[in-house]
Formats: structure tokens, C-alpha cells, sequence
């Protein structure tokens, strides 16, 4: 991380950070990356991760902020090289992996998440109920060896940590967002 940081200060705008699309979370998570760090890395907004993923495997672009399940079987496979993982904790699929923030970017962490939500005004007894449901498959050893074999990780809990998980990243994306002047096209 400390070699990347370096090179990107000593070469300002000649590095490309590849996303999967304007907006996306790698495009975030590499502006994060590049406010946290003091570098000037240029994004490259690709239609779809396989396209950009493509490119970083060909050299056309140096770098990419992209989710596990779509890397994982490259990185594993040697095609890229994998510095770190930009969660908040290592991953059980990539264990000797240092988080982006234990590799010396202190503080940085951009983890995603996908969940499952409903209309408002659905009944608090059939929220509860899907609820239930949602967090059993997920502590399910099928499902848990699905998540591991595609380098995720489930998670699960309650409606609410679920609505507090959203109102924060809102806020964090939020700010990354407007201090880097993102618009969706």
C-alpha cells in the first residue's frame, strides 16, 4: 500500500482507477481512497465490472476499488494482484489480506452491502416474520459456504440495525460524493 500511495504521489494523474460505472461503490471507494491518501488518481467509469475487470487484467488501467465476489476467482487465479481489502475487517475468504486500513491508510474502510427491503407501511408482524426467515438462510451452512466461496460474508440482523447501516453510509457517501463532485450521467 505504502509503494501505491507513493507512486501515485510521485506520478499525480497518470494512475487509472477502473469502476464498473459513475457513482459506483469503487468509484466512491477510490475517491475515499485518493481524499484519505492526498493522491490524484483518474477514474475510469466502464459500463459493467467485466469490462473493467478486463482492462485491469490487460494493463489498459492500473487499478480498480472492486467487491470480492466479482475478484475473487482472479486474484485467486495470480491474473491480479490483490493489496488489500477496503471492508472494515479482513476477509474470511482472503484471511491474509491486511484491510486497506491496517496496510497504513488509517481510518479508511469502504465496505458494501447488498439487503432486502419493502414498501413502506408493509405490517411490523410480516416485516418481523421475512425478517426471521432472511437471517435463518443466511446462518444456513449452504448459504454461508455460498458466501465463502464467493469471498463474501453474510451478515443478517434486525430491521432497524439495517435502517442505521443506510442513514450512516447515506452520510459517508453522501459527503465522499459531494467533496468529489460526482454526477450520475
Amino acid at each position: 500500500m505504502a509503494e501505491l500511495i507513493a507512486f501515485a504521489k510521485d506520478n499525480r494523474g497518470k494512475l487509472l482507477n477502473a469502476s464498473s460505472s459513475n457513482g459506483s461503490p469503487g468509484h466512491v471507494g477510490g475517491e475515499l481512497f485518493k481524499f484519505m491518501t492526498g493522491t490524484d488518481i483518474v477514474h475510469v467509469p466502464y459500463k459493467g465490472g467485466a469490462p473493467a475487470i478486463n482492462d485491469l487484467m490487460a494493463g489498459r488501467v492500473q487499478l480498480m476499488f472492486e467487491s470480492l465476489n466479482s475478484i475473487a476467482p482472479f486474484a485467486r487465479s495470480g491474473a491480479v494482484r490483490a493489496p488489500a481489502v477496503t471492508g472494515d475487517h479482513r476477509s474470511t475468504a482472503f484471511p491474509d489480506l491486511a484491510t486497506v486500513a491496517e496496510a497504513g491508510v488509517r481510518g479508511y474502510a469502504a465496505p458494501t452491502w447488498s439487503g432486502v427491503i419493502a414498501p413502506a407501511g408493509i405490517p411490523r408482524p410480516i416485516v418481523d416474520r421475512f425478517n426471521a426467515a432472511i437471517n435463518r438462510a443466511l446462518q444456513s451452512p449452504a448459504m454461508r459456504q455460498f458466501y465463502a466461496t464467493i469471498g463474501d460474508e453474510p451478515a443478517g440482523g434486525t430491521p432497524e440495525e439495517f435502517a442505521a447501516l443506510i442513514a450512516a453510509d447515506s452520510q459517508k457517501w453522501g459527503e465522499v460524493i459531494k467533496r468529489a463532485g460526482i454526477r450520475l450521467e
